[in-house]
C-alpha cells in the first residue's frame, strides 16, 4: 500500500504520538477502533470483476451457457425458463458487461459473444478451457478512504444477474461493498436473490429472500492512493480460494481436496445450495475445478474532499442452514411382477439338447447413470418404453409410458422385488428418498423389461439366439437429450455373449448452438450395434442366466472433442460402437470413465435372460453385483467371428440399418424430490435455449452435443459437454 500523507494530517499524526507518549497510556486497538478519524471521500468508483472462468463457460446442460446479465434478471414466474436474446441486457444503470477482444481490450458484451472466446472460437465444451472471459464493470461508486489506517470502505448502487445454463437457473446481485482493514486484507459483501422450487410441487416456484453473505475475502489488498482531492486511486486483489474448505450440506458432493482445491466463502456457497448450483463454487474433483478458481478484482476511484470517517464494524453476514432435502415420496407401485424365487445364477443345469424359447425375458438397468440425478438441478435420467416423440421439450407426464408393447419400465420397491414403474418414482430411491445429488450412491433402480422374446438355445455348443421386438428410450437431464433402443438380440457364441440392439435418436447444429438460432433437429442414421459384451455366459441353466457385462477396465479411445478417458480409479468402458454412435448425441462420455464424480455409476448393470418369463431367474440384490462363473477358455470363434472383448477399436458390427430414424425422448418429468430452481406442472425443467424444433418452434431442438460431468457434476462430475459427457 502507497499513501502520501497531507501535511496537515501528518502534523496531527505527530501531535497524537507526543500525545500518547506523554501520558504514557496504552490504548487497546479495539479502543481506538471505536473512535472517528479523518479521512476523504471517493467518487466515481469502478469495480471489475469476472467472479471466476466457470460463469464463461458452457453449461453442462445441452445447448445452454453461463454469462452474466447487467441489472435485475426479472422472474419468469416458473422453472424451465431460458433466457431470450430479447431478455438479455449488456448495459443497465451503472453496470455494463463486458468482454475482451484478441488483443485484451475489454468492450461492451455482445450476445453472439457471449458463447465465443476472445479469439471468436465457440464455447462448446465445460472442460476444454476455452470460455469468454467475461466480467461485470459497476460504475458510480462510492466511499471514503482513511490514509491514516489505511482503510477504505466503497459501495455501488447496482444489480447484476449470474446466469447458470441460459437461465435455469440464477441469482441476483445487489448491495455490493468493499471493505479494507487496517490490517490490508479485506472483504465484499453483497445481497443475494433468487428462486428454488418444491421438492415435492413442480408448478411451486419460490422467491428465496434477499441474504446477505460474503462474496469474497481478500487476504491481501493493493491500495494505491495520494489522499489529494481530484487524484486517481486504484484497488486490486485476489480473493481467497485456493486452500478454503467447504462441508456441503445434505447429500451434496464432498469437496475434493487434491489438485486445483478450495472453495468460495461458506455464506456465499450455502445460498447457492438453495439454487442447486453451490457445485460451480467449490471443487468437487470434476475436470473443471480450475475454473471454478475466484478471479482478481480492480477498483478505480476519485480521490474528494475531506470527510470523517467512521471506526471499523466488520460485516457479519448470517450463513443459511444447509438445505436438507430430505426423502422424496415415492411412487405408488402397480401391477406387481410375480417375483418367483429361483435360485441366483439360473439354477440347475438344462442339459446338453438343444431347446426352443417363445416367451423368454430380458432386463436390464443399464447403468446406475441411467437412473441418477442429472447434474442439472432438478432434474433425472430415466427410461421410457417404447418411442417418444421427436423434440426436446420438457417431457410431460402424459407422455411417458411404464408399458409399450412387450417393454416395461419396472422399479424396485422397499421390499426388494420389482414392479410397475410410476411417474412419480422416477426420482427416488427404492425406498422413496431423494435420488439428488448426482454425485451420491443413490439411484432409482428402474430396470427395462421386455418379453415374448423367440429363439435357440444350444447347451451343448455353448450358444444361443434369442430376440425381442420392442423399444424403450433413455433420456438424460430429464430429457434434454435422449435416445432409442429397440429390437434387442442376444447372440451367445462358444460360451461369449453380446447384447445387440438398433440405436436411433436426433442432433442438433452446433453452428446454432453457438449463434443463439434456432435449428431443426436431424436424424442420426439408426444404427445396429453392440450394446453389451457379456463375456462368459453359461447358457446351460435350466431357468436362464444373470450375468454383468464388461466394464471394468475396458479401454476406450475417445474421438474429436470428446473428453479423453480417465483410466484410474473405477474406469472401464461400453462398447466401443454404442458410444462412438452417442457421440452426435451428445451422451457418450456417461458410458465410460472420464475422470468425473460419477465414473462409480457408469459400470454396467447385470443383464437377465429368463427362458421362461412366467419363471424367470432371481435378481440379485442391489449390493451385489454378480461375476461371471468361470467357464473354460473358449475355442476360436468361428471364421469371421470376434472372440467379442471390448478393445480400443471396438467390436465389429453390422451394416447401418436402413429403418427409419425413431425419435428421442422428450425433456422434463416429476420435481425431483430435493430444493432446485424451479420447475413446470407435471415436468422438470429443462429446455436448451438455442436449439429449437422447425416442427414445433416452441420446444427446445436436442443439441448437437452435451457436455460431460455434470459431469460434476459432478456435475465432478463431472457433467456433459457439447460433444461427450463431462461431469461436474
Amino acid at each position: 500500500m502507497t499513501t502520501a500523507l497531507p501535511r496537515r494530517w501528518a502534523a496531527l499524526a505527530g501531535a497524537a504520538v507526543l500525545a500518547l507518549v506523554a501520558l504514557t497510556v496504552v490504548v487497546p486497538p479495539w479502543a481506538a477502533a471505536e473512535e472517528e478519524s479523518a479521512g476523504v471521500s471517493i467518487t466515481g468508483a469502478t469495480l471489475t470483476w469476472a467472479l471466476n472462468d466457470e460463469i464463461g463457460n458452457a453449461g453442462f446442460a445441452p445447448g445452454t451457457r453461463n454469462f452474466l446479465h447487467a441489472g435485475e434478471v426479472p422472474n419468469p414466474g416458473r422453472g424451465g425458463w431460458q433466457m431470450p436474446k430479447s431478455a438479455w441486457r449488456s448495459a443497465h444503470g451503472n453496470v455494463t458487461i463486458e468482454k475482451p477482444d484478441a488483443g485484451g481490450t475489454y468492450r461492451e458484451a455482445t450476445w453472439e459473444g457471449l458463447a465465443t472466446t476472445p479469439q471468436g472460437e465457440p464455447v462448446l465444451m465445460p472442460f476444454d478451457g476455452g470460455v469468454s472471459k467475461i466480467r461485470v464493470r459497476i460504475d458510480e461508486g462510492t466511499g471514503w478512504y482513511d490514509p491514516t489506517t489505511g482503510r477504505a470502505s466503497l459501495g455501488w448502487d447496482a444489480t447484476f444477474g449470474v446466469v447458470s445454463y441460459s437461465g435455469l437457473s440464477f441469482f441476483n446481485v445487489s448491495g455490493i461493498r468493499l471493505e479494507v482493514r487496517a490490517d490490508g486484507s479485506g472483504v465484499v459483501t453483497a445481497s443475494l436473490a433468487g428462486y428454488e422450487g418444491s421438492p415435492s410441487d413442480a408448478d411451486v416456484w419460490n422467491p428465496i429472500p434477499p441474504t446477505s453473505v460474503v462474496l469474497a475475502e481478500l487476504p491481501k489488498v493493493e491500495l494505491s492512493a495520494t489522499g489529494a482531492e481530484g487524484s486517481s486511486g486504484s484497488l486490486r486483489a485476489t480473493p481467497a480460494y485456493t486452500g478454503v474448505t467447504f462441508e456441503p450440506g445434505g447429500a451434496a458432493a464432498k469437496q475434493v481436496r487434491t489438485g486445483t482445491w478450495g472453495a468460495w466463502p461458506r455464506s456465499f456457497v450455502r445460498f447457492q445450495e438453495r439454487l442447486g448450483t453451490a457445485e460451480y463454487w467449490y471443487s468437487t474433483g470434476a475436470a473443471t475445478d480450475r475454473l471454478k478458481v475466484a478471479q482478481p478484482l480492480a477498483v478505480t476511484f476519485t480521490v474528494g474532499d475531506e470527510t470523517t470517517v467512521p471506526g471499523p464494524s466488520e460485516p457479519v453476514p448470517v450463513d443459511p442452514d444447509p438445505v436438507d432435502p430430505g426423502p422424496g415420496k415415492p411412487g405408488t407401485p402397480s401391477e406387481p411382477t410375480d417375483p418367483t424365487p429361483a435360485p441366483p445364477g439360473g439354477g440347475p443345469k438344462a442339459g446338453k439338447q438343444p431347446f426352443t424359447v417363445k416367451n423368454a425375458q430380458l432386463r436390464w438397468g443399464m447403468s446406475r447413470e441411467a437412473g441418477n440425478a442429472a447434474h442439472l438441478p432438478g432434474t433425472v435420467n430415466l427410461f421410457s418404453a417404447g418411442e417418444l416423440p421427436k423434440g426436446s421439450s420438457p417431457l410431460a407426464q402424459r407422455e411417458w409410458r411404464a408399458r409399450a408393447g412387450a417393454v416395461r419400465i419396472e422399479k424396485r420397491s422397499a421390499a426388494g422385488d420389482y414392479r410397475l414403474a410410476t411417474w412419480g418414482g422416477l426420482s427416488t430411491t427404492a425406498t422413496g428418498a431423494s435420488v439428488a445429488p448426482a454425485s451420491s450412491d443413490a439411484f432409482s433402480d428402474h430396470q427395462v423389461v421386455i418379453d415374448h422374446g423367440s429363439g435357440r438355445v444350444d447347451p451343448a455348443r455353448k450358444s444361443a439366439t434369442i430376440r425381442w421386438s420392442g423399444r424403450w428410450s433413455v433420456a438424460f437431464y430429464s430429457g434434454l437429450t435422449r435416445f432409442t433402443v429397440a429390437d434387442p438380440e442376444l447372440r451367445v457364441r462358444n460360451g461369449r455373449g453380446r447384447l445387440w440392439g438398433t440405436l436411433s435418436g436426433y442432433a442438433g447444429s452446433r453452428e446454432d448452438a453457438v449463434s443463439g438460432e434456432e435449428s431443426v433437429l436431424t436424424p442420426i442414421p439408426s444404427k445396429r450395434v453392440v450394446l453389451a459384451d457379456l463375456g462368459a455366459v453359461r447358457v446351460d441353466r435350466a431357468r436362464g442366466f444373470v450375468v454383468t457385462p464388461r466394464y471394468d477396465r475396458v479401454r476406450y479411445d475417445a474421438s474429436g472433442a470428446n473428453a479423453a478417458q480417465v483410466r484410474t480409479g473405477p474406469w472401464g468402458s461400453f462398447p466401443a460402437g454404442f458410444i462412438d454412435w452417442l457421440e452426435p448425441a451428445g451422451v457418450s462420455g456417461f458410458w465410460y470413465s472420464t475422470g468425473g464424480s460419477t465414473d462409480r455409476l457408469k459400470a454396467a448393470l447385470p443383464v437377465s435372460v429368463s427362458y421362461r418369463a412366467s419363471a424367470p431367474v432371481a435378481q440379485p440384490k442391489p449390493e451385489q453385483t454378480p461375476t461371471p462363473e468361470p467357464v473354460p477358455t473358449p475355442d476360436p470363434l468361428p471364421s469371421g467371428g470376434n472372440t467379442g472383448v471390448p478393445t480400443t477399436s471396438g467390436a465389429p458390427e453390422p451394416a447401418t440399418a436402413t429403418g427409419p430414424a425413431l425419435a428421442p425422448l422428450a425433456a422434463g418429468l416429476p420435481a425431483l424430490a430435493t430444493p432446485f430452481y424451479g420447475g413446470q406442472a407435471e415436468s422438470v425443467t429443462a429446455r436448451p435455449m438455442a436449439l429449437r424444433s422447425a416442427a414445433a418452434p416452441s420446444s427446445a431442438a436436442l443439441p448437437w452435443a452435451l457436455g460431460t460431468a455434470f459431469l460434476a457434476l459432478a456435475v465432478a462430475l463431472a457433467l456433459t459437454t457439447p460433444r461427450t459427457s463431462a461431469r461436474r
